[in-house]
């Protein structure tokens, strides 16, 4: 195993260049290097910025937010934060709180706000686009689920194989000799390197359970927040303004025939809009779609240059449509 710096590695080039000790420099270099590239393969990511779903729960029920990303894949566990509030009126309420497969773990809550975090221990990783999903049931009492989010834990350590790229640091120390072998040497730090990922995996979720999903039967296009949402991409070249990223919804039909409805994003700064139609009297997530997004605005202090998102949804005029969950995130950076 290779312990995961616990800050990210400065490489300094014109150390590369400065004779007579370009030996020891160039090892050395080749050791930031590996450094920086095991900090972001250990640097876990936000799949589910923190938000208020606002979902009341009553004793005896569960409710189960949905969410779509694409993780980096190097994660073992992730990582719940929830706020639970249990209803005054009753003295001690339990919340169960269970997510994937990992164990379901019960939660008193006495009278106040809560904060909870809960551990999903993975037993397989994966970098493919996927559900991730909690639940939440109220015993003895009703409860409101006031706050969610959801990150990968940091890794301490990588293993030194093809499936964490952890670099064997002893073959890039000073006057090691230079060898191309899998973990080892130049080839390590190179592995290393082209296996990094440091996306933003998730960039904005708004997830009800399905009893509670929005929903219109109206034909004309309405907003499900009063507001337009604040969102911004990572900046992958120069000179971009925009950036893509993909997007999904968990909907269905209420009932079946009909032309579908739809579920259309819009963009004020970017000025994309993009829509999908939703025909399924089954509540699924739909194929994955593309829509440009402002990015990070390198000339401002802070990097921000943010768009803003709208999103609505509309019935065919007969048939209600219902949206339980809408998740956006970025998928790769090539």
């Amino acid at each position: 195993m290779v312990y995961v710096p616990r800050k990210i590695a400065r490489t300094v080039p014109s150390s590369t260049l400065t004779a007579p000790a370009l030996p020891v420099r160039a090892a050395g270099t080749f050791r930031e290097l590996a450094d920086g590239a095991m900090w972001a393969i250990g640097k876990g990511a936000s799949l589910v910025p923190g938000f208020n779903p606002a979902t009341a729960i009553t004793s005896g029920s569960t409710k189960t937010l949905r969410f779509r990303c694409r993780p980096r894949g190097f994660s073992i566990r992730r990582k719940w934060s929830l706020v639970l509030i249990p209803d005054p009126v009753y003295a001690d309420v339990s919340a169960e709180v269970n997510a994937g497969s990992a164990a379901t773990v019960t939660y008193i809550l006495s009278g106040r706000p809560v904060p909870v975090m809960y551990n999903e221990d993975l037993t397989a990783r994966s970098s493919v686009e996927q559900e991730i999903s909690i639940s939440v049931k109220a015993s003895g009492g009703n409860l409101s689920w006031e706050w969610v989010e959801c990150r990968e834990e940091d890794r301490s350590a990588l293993a030194d194989n093809s499936t964490d790229y952890g670099v064997r640091i002893e073959t890039i120390s000073p006057r090691a000799p230079i060898f191309n072998l899998a973990q080892v040497s130049t080839r390590g730090v190179y592995d290393a390197m082209a296996n990094m990922d440091a996306r933003r995996v998730g960039i904005l979720h708004n997830a009800l359970h399905t009893t509670d999903a929005y929903s219109t039967t109206s034909s004309s296009l309405t907003s499900i927040t009063l507001l337009p949402y604040k969102i911004q991409v990572p900046k992958l070249t120069d000179g971009t303004t925009t950036a893509n990223c993909l997007w999904s919804v968990y909907a269905r039909m209420a009932t079946s025939g009909g032309v579908g409805g739809t579920v259309q994003l819009t963009t004020s700064v970017s000025g994309v809009t993009d829509s999908a139609t939703i025909t399924g009297t089954t509540f699924a997530w739909i194929t994955a779609r593309t829509i440009s997004v402002a990015c990070d605005n390198f000339s401002a202090v802070d990097g921000f240059r943010d768009d803003e998102l709208t999103i609505k949804i509309a019935g065919d005029g007969t048939r209600a449509i219902e949206v339980a969950s809408v998740s956006i995130w970025v998928d790769t950076v090539a």
